[in-house]
């Protein structure tokens, strides 16, 4: 028995060169026929893509998970995730459609771990780099406050406004 340990995918052929092997008179074999087998060692590797905007509306998101080789049993419990939760899984082969639900404002998680799926040579996945998304469903609350305090009368041809605004990504004013 001969063990073989390829270093690369692909065809490995194997043969017994003539004269490599000798009985015990000393007569050397006949070369033997090539044997070839297809080789597959390498890992798959996957990418997460999607929108990676902030978003505040309610409902799912969708990302692509794509492996660099069909892979096999990719299911939801395949996906790890913080703060959402897997509510579907479509596709085959090396690409596939997860569709996720946020469960709570802030940023969203997903990635594939090492060793989730296997190719279909029985090699595990490496792990994915980790896809974030951040959901954010509260409104911000605006408070204002200013000098005369409200409701006074003022004479003076200025005052000051001051706004406190929680959660403060953009403003937009209308004076009254």
């Amino acid at each position: 028995t001969v063990w073989v340990m390829p270093e690369h995918d692909g065809l490995v052929p194997l043969k017994v060169e003539a004269g490599a092997v000798k009985d015990l008179a000393g007569n050397g074999n006949v070369a033997s026929e090539v044997l070839e087998r297809e080789c597959d060692i390498k890992q798959p590797t996957v990418t997460i893509d999607g929108d990676q905007k902030p978003f505040n509306e309610f409902g799912n998101f969708t990302v692509t998970v794509t492996f660099s080789e069909p892979v096999a049993d990719f299911t939801a419990k395949s996906v790890s995730c913080e703060k959402c939760e897997v509510k579907e899984v479509t596709g085959s082969g090396a690409v596939y459609t997860v569709v996720l639900n946020p469960i709570a404002d802030g940023t969203n998680v997903v990635w594939i771990a090492a060793g989730a799926v296997m190719d279909l040579a029985e090699n595990p996945n490496l792990a994915s780099e980790v896809f974030r998304r951040v959901y954010d469903s509260k409104e911000p609350v605006v408070s204002l406050s200013g000098n005369p305090a409200n409701g006074a009368t003022t004479t003076e041809r200025s005052f000051s406004l001051t706004a406190t605004v929680t959660d403060l990504t953009k403003i937009t004013y209308t004076w009254q």
